[in-house]
């Protein structure tokens, strides 16, 4: 993948509800993907987030977060880089990303 540049900006954004999320559950690692009301919720901040100059979308590797960046990432034009397993628990992940992007959505679980 080519670098997009160095981040000036990031946009943090948490993933849309997932049944458990509905239902009070505590998911942590467990990977649930989105709800229905979640995939509508991914929607509607990729609209919102349409305009803006983001250069690159980053997500965590669960499904809750890899589909609401998807759905910025495609609003956006824009590849979606997938953080492994290992990058979602390490603090030192971050460092690598901090160059790769001029404004980055990162989607969290």
């Amino acid at each position: 993948m080519v670098s997009p540049g160095p981040i000036r900006h990031l946009v943090v954004l948490r993933h849309g509800i997932t049944d458990h999320n509905a239902h009070g559950l505590w998911q942590g690692q467990l990977d649930i993907p989105l709800n229905e009301r979640g995939h509508w919720q991914a929607a509607r901040a990729a609209a919102a987030l349409r305009d803006e100059p983001i250069t690159a979308v980053y997500s965590s590797d669960l499904a809750r977060a890899h589909q609401t960046a998807h759905a910025i990432a495609a609003a956006l034009a824009l590849e979606l880089w997938a953080l492994s397993e290992s990058s979602r628990t390490r603090r030192d992940a971050w460092l690598a990303v901090s160059a790769t992007c001029s404004m980055a959505a990162l989607v969290c679980s």
